[in-house]
Parts: structure tokens; C-alpha cells; sequence
């Protein structure tokens, strides 16, 4: 069995094409987040030199602006929360978040809009 790799690039192209930038679908976090907080990963540490270091903490901070931003509670059609039956909020990782955390236009590395680059937290990273 063969696995196709799909770059972070290509997958927020389909998502638009698809429609889920104005229509929202629940994604899957491993195949949608977890690529693209590696490419996010990659160009910051291209942008900005690095430490080896301090690598897994840079992704990790993606990965938590991903969720932060894009989980958020399931909602009927008519706008009603969704509930399970401990009575608590589902949630649901939202294609119309995610893709309005990145630019309409493609680009050669993968960037948030600036809205989302600054509440990225840069602190500790030892970033010269």
C-alpha cells in the first residue's frame, strides 16, 4: 500500500476548491493540522535562525494556534450548540476557521495572514 504525501500548499487548495472556506466541514486534525503546523514549522525556522533546540517547541506552538483557533463548538443548521450526552458542547475542527488563518493568494512558503502570525507567541525562542 502506497501513501501519498500532499504538501500543506496543496491541501488548502482543495479545501478552497472543495468550498469549505465559506461552507463548514469538520476536518480531520492528522491528515489538515498536523501537516501544516510542519510546514508553518519549516518556514519559520527558515524565516527566523532557529535553534535545534528549540524546534519541537516552535511546531507545538503552531499546532496550539491551529486548535485554539480552528476547534470550536458544533452548530446546527439553525445556529443551536450540538450537545453530547454528558450535556457539554461538541466540538469540531472547522474548515472555515483554518482556511481563513492563511492567504487567498498561494505563496512559496506557507504563512499565516498577520492576524494570526501575532498571536503566535516568540517568546523564549531565542530568536536572533
Amino acid at each position: 500500500m502506497t501513501y501519498q504525501t500532499r504538501s500543506a500548499q496543496e491541501i488548502i487548495e482543495t479545501l478552497r476548491s472543495k468550498g469549505f472556506d465559506k461552507e463548514d466541514c469538520t476536518l480531520n486534525w492528522k491528515q489538515v493540522a498536523i501537516p501544516l503546523a510542519v510546514e508553518l514549522n519549516k518556514s519559520f525556522e527558515q524565516q527566523h535562525n532557529i535553534p535545534l533546540s528549540m524546534r519541537k517547541v516552535c511546531y507545538k506552538r503552531f499546532l496550539g494556534l491551529i486548535g485554539g483557533t480552528c476547534i470550536t463548538d458544533r452548530k446546527t443548521s439553525d445556529g443551536k450548540t450540538v450537545k453530547d450526552a454528558f450535556g457539554e458542547p461538541q466540538k469540531h475542527f472547522s474548515s472555515v476557521k483554518l482556511l481563513a488563518m492563511f492567504p487567498k493568494k498561494p505563496t512559496k512558503d506557507l504563512k499565516l495572514l498577520p492576524k494570526f502570525m501575532k498571536q503566535y507567541k516568540i517568546d523564549g525562542l531565542n530568536i536572533r
